[in-house]
């Protein structure tokens, strides 16, 4: 079951211990128990995905990730949108959504393109 969320929250579940900043956030008084229960998928998903992506890394390159020096983290950043929209692309063009959609749907108000 979904638990209710107050309008102004402190995330401490996931921060507490990490050395993070607990920051305030301002939530929605409520979401539905369907909206909750998705949120709740994505959220463990996306965690599991995070931490294999990560462990596979440290398998491939070694170190210590927060020693890179940030050059280099923001070119593999950089280089890591580029081969996201690349797959973006091949996915879009296997779904038979056309440049003239994607046009649109860059130029025109989200509610009035196909699918908005």
């Amino acid at each position: 079951m979904a638990t209710a969320v107050t309008k102004t929250m402190f995330n401490t579940e996931r921060k507490q211990g990490m050395g993070m900043a607990i920051i305030p956030t301002t939530l929605p008084e409520r979401m539905t128990d369907e909206q909750e229960a998705h949120l709740a998928d994505v959220d463990s998903f996306l965690c599991y995905c995070i931490d294999i992506k990560y462990r596979k890394g440290q398998a491939e390159h070694g170190g210590n990730l927060r020693d890179m020096d940030l050059k280099t983290a923001l070119i593999n950043d950089f280089l890591e949108k580029i081969d996201g929209c690349v797959y973006g692309y091949q996915a879009l063009a296997e779904a038979g959504i056309t440049r003239e959609e994607i046009r649109d749907a860059i130029l025109f108000d989200d509610k009035k393109h196909p699918g908005g």
